[in-house]
């Protein structure tokens, strides 16, 4: 029994002195992973931190040179001093390489068109075009609607001055009418049963006429391509060309000419009961 007692001694005891040379071994490796991180114990003063250098770019050589080594790694049967800083207490530039991102090529999808381009200050962005106001249609005036086709052997001479083909004055309202019959009608008295007459015997003479069988005839109906004997006008009279009608507001557009005793041409719109109607060629 007292053999077995030393022996449990004995063992004991080189147990303890293992233990502390295991804690001594722990010790040593702490001490050198703090040597070789830069870590000091809390009784000594700190390193001073490497100052951040220029800003030119790290490479990667020199980080492997110049950082202290972030990779060692502690054995996992090692315990951590409380009193020891951690690593990350002593901030430097260096221990973090940095890269710059490769510029990317811009995809066809991305690239701007020409026509979303801004111009440059030289060149002036064009105006959109400015569409032109057309100006509003004229209507035409009667004497453009019915434009004066008198002869002109007898429009031109002054007034009075030559006899027409019926022997009548020129630039009177009885030879403008006379010709305007005998250019539109073929069929007519020959010889021209007005020739020479006033206007205001112009309405006795057509009634002979439409009684002996002539194809002329007095109405109160006004129609296109007739003669007009104005009502209540003192001899000579005046005569007419009757150009248009409107049933709706019974008016006759006439031309004529020395309206007024001018000698002139004229067009105007009248009442279509100013008039006696001389029809021919019916």
């Amino acid at each position: 029994m007292k053999l077995l007692d030393r022996l449990i001694r004995y063992e004991h005891k080189e147990w303890i002195k293992l233990h502390k040379l295991h804690l001594s071994a722990a010790s040593v490796a702490v001490l050198a992973v703090a040597v070789i991180t830069g870590v000091v114990f809390a009784d000594s003063k700190p390193t001073t931190a490497a100052q951040p250098q220029a800003q030119s770019p790290v490479t990667s050589n020199q980080t492997s040179q110049n950082s202290p080594v972030a990779t060692t790694t502690q054995p996992s049967n090692v315990t951590t001093n409380s009193s020891t800083p951690a690593t990350s207490a002593s901030p430097t530039n260096a221990s973090t390489p940095t890269y710059k991102a490769a510029p990317v090529a811009p995809s066809k999808s991305s690239a701007p068109s020409t026509s979303s381009q801004v111009p440059s200050p030289t060149q002036q962005p064009t105006s959109p075009a400015t569409p032109s106001a057309t100006p509003p249609i004229q209507p035409l005036s009667l004497t453009q609607q019915y434009p004066d086709d008198y002869p002109s052997q007898w429009a031109t001479p002054t007034k009075d001055s030559v006899i027409d083909t019926w022997q009548m004055y020129n630039r009177e309202s009885v030879s403008y009418t006379a010709w305007k019959v005998n250019e539109t009608f073929t069929t007519l008295p020959q010889p021209f049963p007005f020739n020479g007459q006033n206007a205001n015997s112009w309405v006795s003479v057509a009634r002979t006429y439409h009684a002996q069988g002539y194809p002329v005839n007095v109405t109160s109906i006004p129609a296109v391509h007739e003669v007009g004997i104005q009502n209540n006008v003192s001899a000579p009279g005046f005569s007419v060309w009757v150009e248009a009608v409107d049933t709706t507001n019974n008016t006759v557009t006439v031309s004529s000419y020395n309206d007024g005793a001018t000698g002139e041409y004229n067009v105007k719109v009248m009442p279509a009961t100013s008039f006696q109607y001389i029809q021919f060629g019916n």
